[in-house]
């Protein structure tokens, strides 16, 4: 009876036809999918050899060649298996350790040894005339094909956090078809079925192998941050170390704003196309990430720390030149660049988001290969790495404070409202900036939790007699853009308000345009909805971030507040060339970008919050603009409560003896007010 070879040509067919769609949908890149193609390529060899080990040979030797190479191929199948399901699981650091990677190397080196061997001792096969006989351990093949499945189900079980419930029943369910193929081999030697059964059983791990449209940037083709966090979270909950290469553009927003779509995709490209050379140099096994908002991360895990070094100065170099050769009509970028060591620099996952948010303002400059460890200012960087569960803890204990800052109307001379403002005065790294804990919140989903605790005092505060006898209008405080993405906003702060009977009009929301939003119109809707309900909203530090004109024409707000930086140096230069004599009217590009803003805005209909108002010049000066109201030093920092409910009763007052003086000395001159 001859040997039936339909059933190795049907499963070369069917793994060349899996082969096409995993390259025409991009899955080839990344460590599972490489130990993914690795497999199919050796099962592809293994049908071939089969094939041409059962046809007729002039010579039993050849015969022999043939069957070693096939049995060998065929044993190499199941431990890539094993690495494949390891590296879906995030595993494969198990093979690192050098006992584990003899106890897995073991079981193929004693069957390649036996097979290798055959010729002499016919302990797995032997010929006989050209006819193939089993040998006294033929079955052995079979037993450490067994093993390595059982390897791959321990890591399916041990990792299946890691995995979705999908993907660990279609590995299983192929486990049955590759033992049933073996079976059905031996039952049946002249049909060649085991490729076939093999090749059935890649269909199902198939439907493992990790999508580019799930794992990839769109623009740089680099994995992406949530595939980056996942990693790097079950690397250190395995104990396993690793070395982050961090690159940030700098001011990459600037980039987003000033380019073009297209030049700004076309200069995020190049460099992932650098930082993909300098791997291709150094080593391979390096992971590529994508971060977004300019940022890139290059992991090395333990075995490979040691290059870190190199390829950090390989990546400058390619970085440059992928660059240079773009041929984009920009300036070369300047690029942060620094190393992180897990978990001797950061050695709580929570910790690092906030790393990543802030690195730009942890590196004193760009340009430089920056290691963490080495540098100075350990407190700062201590303070950005633990920022998280600083804040948590705050949240937690109750330890954040509110201070509130007069808000000025110079129409009647008098603080008519307060700005609330978040404080922490931490025990290690003393009082923490609120413009950074705002930033970081929203950067670790406690925005939320912040600005209901912040509302949750404000109203208790408004609802008391305090408010009352202070004859404030209103108090504002912040509402972070986030918030704005749910749908019961409105509602949730009526019900706040309505707890502790305040009057919506004595709220004013200040929005916080600290992170991005992807829908504005809803934003638009919810400002329309808290108006209508009669909270106040304006947008705060307007000049800052990413504030245009047409958000502010596009969305109802009550009020704008002008960033304290663009009022500080458009009052400067006003003051400064006051001081010269011209012969005509000079002003400074801050001083006319200030008025013209303010002009503009007027123009729309809002009303004006200049902030950082410190000086009786600058007072003067923005009184002259038109402004309705003003925050500053000048009138007074943020206080804790007591303190500013002490500062509006004296200020106010003051002016009110100030104006009472004035009265008396028209009435002494028979001018009636």
């Amino acid at each position: 009876m001859e040997y039936n070879i339909n059933y190795d040509i049907a499963s070369i067919i069917i793994i060349m036809l899996v082969v096409s769609s995993t390259q025409r949908r991009n899955m080839t890149t990344g460590l599972a999918n490489r130990a993914f193609m690795h497999m199919m390529f050796v099962t592809v060899v293994t049908a071939v050899l089969d094939i041409i080990a059962v046809m007729p040979h002039s010579e039993d030797y050849q015969f022999v060649i043939f069957r070693m190479a096939y049995y060998l191929t065929q044993q190499m199948i199941a431990p890539l298996l094993v690495i494949y399901v390891a590296s879906i699981a995030e595993a494969l650091t198990f093979f690192r350790k050098p006992r584990q990677r003899l106890l897995f190397s073991t079981p193929f080196a004693i069957c390649a040894l036996l097979i290798l061997t055959t010729p002499i001792t016919g302990l797995i096969f032997y010929c006989v005339d050209g006819e193939f006989y089993y040998g006294e351990l033929f079955g052995c093949m079979n037993v450490v094909t067994v093993i390595y499945l059982i390897y791959a189900g321990f890591y399916l079980i041990k990792y299946k956090r890691n995995l979705s419930p999908g993907s660990v029943q279609y590995i299983f369910i192929a486990f049955p078809i590759v033992i049933a193929g073996m079976i059905l081999q031996i039952a049946f030697p002249k049909i060649l079925l085991q490729c076939f059964a093999i090749s059935i059983a890649f269909m199902f791990y198939m439907v493992t192998i990790q999508r580019p449209e799930a794992l990839l940037d769109n623009e740089t083709k680099l994995y992406n941050k949530g595939m980056f966090m996942k990693n790097i979270q079950h690397a250190l909950a395995d104990r396993h170390s690793l070395t982050l290469c961090l690159f940030k553009i700098e001011k990459s927003e600037h980039y987003m704003s000033s380019l073009s779509v297209d030049n700004y995709n076309t200069m995020l490209r190049a460099i992932a196309k650098g930082l993909r050379e300098a791997v291709n140099i150094v080593d391979k096994d390096f992971d590529i990430y994508y971060l977004k908002h300019g940022l890139y991360a290059v992991v090395a895990r333990s075995d490979i720390r040691y290059k870190a070094d190199m390829f950090m100065d390989n990546a400058d170099q390619e970085i440059l030149k992928a660059l240079e050769s773009a041929s984009m009509m920009i300036s070369i970028p300047n690029i942060y660049k620094c190393e992180v060591r897990l978990p001797e620099d950061i050695t709580e996952f929570s910790s690092l988001p906030s790393f990543l948010d802030s690195l730009e303002t942890i590196l004193p400059r760009s340009g430089h290969i920056y290691r963490i460890s080495d540098m100075d200012d350990q407190e700062k960087i201590s303070l950005h790495i633990n920022i998280n569960s600083i804040i948590e803890r705050a949240l937690n204990d109750g330890e954040f404070s509110v201070r509130y800052a007069p808000i000025y109307d110079p129409a009647t001379d008098r603080i008519v409202a307060g700005n609330a403002q978040l404080y922490l005065n931490d025990p290690r790294y003393g009082e923490i900036s609120p413009k950074f804990i705002w930033m970081m919140a929203e950067n670790s989903g406690e925005i939320e939790r912040i600005g209901d605790m912040m509302y949750d005092r404000v109203c208790r505060f408004v609802a008391g007699a305090d408010f009352k006898e202070s004859g404030l209008r209103y108090i504002q405080l912040k509402l972070s853009v986030s918030a704005f993405e749910n749908q019961y906003l409105c509602s949730k702060h009526i019900a706040g308000a309505n707890r502790y009977g305040v009057d919506p009009k004595n709220i004013a929301f200040s929005l916080a345009e600290t992170s991005d939003i992807s829908d504005w119109s809803e934003v638009a809707a919810q400002v329309q909805l808290l108006r209508f309900t009669g909270f106040k909203i304006g947008l705060e530090d307007y000049g800052a971030y990413n504030s245009n004109i047409r958000r502010i024409s596009s969305i109802p707000f009550t009020a704008l507040q002008l960033d304290a930086d663009l009022v500080r140096k458009g009052c400067e230069d006003a003051e400064r060339l006051a001081e010269k004599e011209f012969k005509v009217k000079i002003q400074s590009i801050n001083e006319l970008i200030l008025t013209s803003t303010i002009e503009m805005v007027r123009g729309l209909g809002i009303k004006i919050i200049a902030t950082g108002v410190d000086s009786q010049h600058a007072k003067s000066f923005i009184e002259d603009m038109g402004c309705e109201y003003m925050m500053g030093d000048y009138f007074g920092d943020y206080l804790p409560l007591h303190d500013f409910l002490h500062l509006v009763r004296s200020f106010n007052e003051e002016r009110e003896k100030k104006t009472e003086k004035h009265r008396d000395i028209f009435d002494m001159r028979g001018i009636v007010l």
